[in-house]
């Protein structure tokens, strides 16, 4: 991953807990309403999704990002939540 930026991030409280969403610009492709996800092997990057007729979820965007990738963009995610408190 050549250029990566984490803008726009902000944390909705909701009945089942925090949720986080931000911007994620990678190589200036800007992709909106990615979320982090708690899940049972830590947490993860949801990308943006949009329901179908068939009452199905689909991908907005496929992006194929390494574990290393992922922990990044996680960290970029955290640091920008503690330079906003």
């Amino acid at each position: 991953m050549d250029r990566c930026d984490v803008r726009n991030v902000r944390v909705l409280g909701t009945k089942n807990g925090d949720v986080v969403f931000f911007t994620l610009m990678i190589n200036g492709v800007f992709i909106n309403n990615c979320k982090v996800v708690s899940g049972k092997n830590g947490d993860f990057i949801a990308l943006p999704q949009y329901k179908g007729s068939d009452d199905k979820w689909y991908n907005h965007v496929y992006l194929s990002l390494s574990d290393e990738d992922t922990k990044t963009i996680l960290d970029m995610v955290q640091d920008s939540i503690n330079n906003a408190e």
